[in-house]
């Protein structure tokens, strides 16, 4: 995806739909730029992939909070500031005090996308908070509210690139990472099971009430079919 498509009047409005509605509406602005005689155009936008759910809950919070990703990516700078500054022997309370800023940040905002999308998207939020805020590009389209898929954290964190004197440092920040991540799981899977133990429990509450009316019911038409019995039998004495 080339940064020209977004020059085309329309087209960053797209990624503000909802997924269900974007596949019709970049055609039908696709067709509309080809009538106008801009072949290309049309042909650049009708490749526009259409967002994942989670990019589209990013792009949401992106473009209501934009104040907040900005800071968010500021904060990714500093933190590949402080790593520069480690190699140089500076002091990595820098980089661990930027480090717990943009986390922090970052836990608040996919928090924002856990409501919009649901809470099983939490951790893949982050990650892509985390991956785009360490990258120029991706942090472009994240800013900009355009990102069509979430985005995961390089492998090893980037430590496999660093030279040695900064990898001690980032080290410990990719394992708290890491544990951030799987802690996010955890509490994921901890909402996920609460809520299916809870729907166990109502439906468990209401079987037990369809038990008793059943019973109820077993008993009224037992008396029903005593009376009944009793009523015959009165009849054909009479007889």
């Amino acid at each position: 995806m080339t940064d020209a498509v977004f020059d085309i009047a329309g087209v960053d409005e797209l990624f503000a739909l909802a997924p269900s509605e974007f596949t019709k509406a970049r055609n039908a602005l696709a067709a509309k730029v080809r009538k106008e005689g801009n072949r290309d155009a049309a042909d650049a936008i009708k490749k526009l992939p259409r967002p994942s759910a989670k990019a589209w809950a990013l792009n949401r919070v992106a473009r209501k909070h934009p104040d907040v990703i900005d800071e968010v990516l500021a904060l990714g700078e500093r933190v590949r500031e402080a790593q520069a500054s480690a190699l140089e022997g500076g002091d990595p309370g820098a980089l661990r005090e930027a480090t717990a800023a943009r986390r922090g940040l970052i836990r608040d905002l996919a928090g924002k996308v856990a409501d919009i999308a649901g809470e099983s998207h939490r951790s893949s939020a982050a990650e892509t908070l985390e991956a785009a805020s360490m990258g120029e590009e991706a942090s472009a389209f994240l800013r900009a509210g355009r990102l069509s898929a979430a985005m995961e954290p390089r492998s090893g964190f980037g430590l496999e690139d660093m030279p040695e004197p900064v990898r001690a440092v980032a080290a410990p920040h990719a394992d708290r990472l890491r544990l951030d991540r799987l802690q996010r799981e955890v509490e994921a899977t901890a909402t996920a099971l609460a809520k299916a133990e809870e729907r166990v429990a109502r439906a468990e509450d209401r079987l037990a009430e369809a038990d008793q009316m059943l019973e109820a019911a077993r008993a009224e038409t037992g008396q029903a079919r005593a009376a009944h019995n009793a009523a015959l039998a009165a009849l054909a004495g009479n007889d």
